[in-house]
């Protein structure tokens, strides 16, 4: 297509967009995203399961949770580029039957606002680490929750947490940081993109 569509995968519809920009384009060309991790993903997700999508960007695992927790479940995705947190908003438009809710932040060690770069050559690789980017952007001042905070504020902290995915380009020790006492007290299972450099 020319022009972005919405596209049905074996999981969950979602828009596409068939122009560099966005990491739909690669889904649109091959028509998955991340198979074999999304398989062992989905072994840990239950009806009426709770997970939290840290680094959501167009909602691959958000969307894969959401059907299968279902109408008693809740996925919560934090997305905090402007832009990837847009497509993220009509990418969960598309499941009307599931409690999928998106938030326009970042999950750190803190209540903050920090500085994301955006990665001009390569749309998954936004981070508030700059130099972990392959190509400088354009900057967005986001804001930063930590989670144990923000669940707390929602009143979710109570709500047994079963699954936390993580992929923040290097940020993730400050997300798991902020989450400590979430991950204590409710032992999810944590699925975690490690940048090593970029978290030094």
């Amino acid at each position: 297509p020319r022009a972005p569509v919405v596209m049905r995968t074996a999981r969950y519809p979602l828009w596409v967009h068939p122009e560099p920009g966005t990491l739909t384009r690669a889904v649109l060309r091959r028509g998955y995203w991340e198979p074999a991790l999304t398989d062992c993903f989905v072994r840990f997700l239950r009806p009426g399961g709770f997970v939290i999508d840290a680094g959501a960007n167009f909602g691959h695992y958000a969307l894969t949770a959401a059907p299968l927790v279902g109408p008693d479940g809740l996925v919560v995705a934090f997305e905090p580029h402007p832009a990837m947190f847009r497509l993220l908003q009509r990418n969960a438009a598309l499941q009307p039957e599931a409690k999928l809710v998106c938030v326009n932040a970042g999950l750190g060690a803190d209540e903050s606002e920090l500085a994301l770069t955006t990665d001009a050559d390569n749309p998954g690789g936004h981070s508030f680490v700059a130099g972990n980017v392959r190509a400088a952007g354009e900057t967005h001042r986001v804001p930063v929750h930590a989670l144990d905070r923000w669940l707390a504020r929602e009143g979710l902290d109570t709500r047994p947490l079963d699954l936390i995915k993580i992929d923040v380009q290097g940020y993730e020790g400050r997300v798991i940081a902020g989450a400590a006492e979430t991950i204590a007290r409710h032992r999810p299972v944590v699925f975690c993109e490690v940048t090593p450099d970029a978290m030094a």
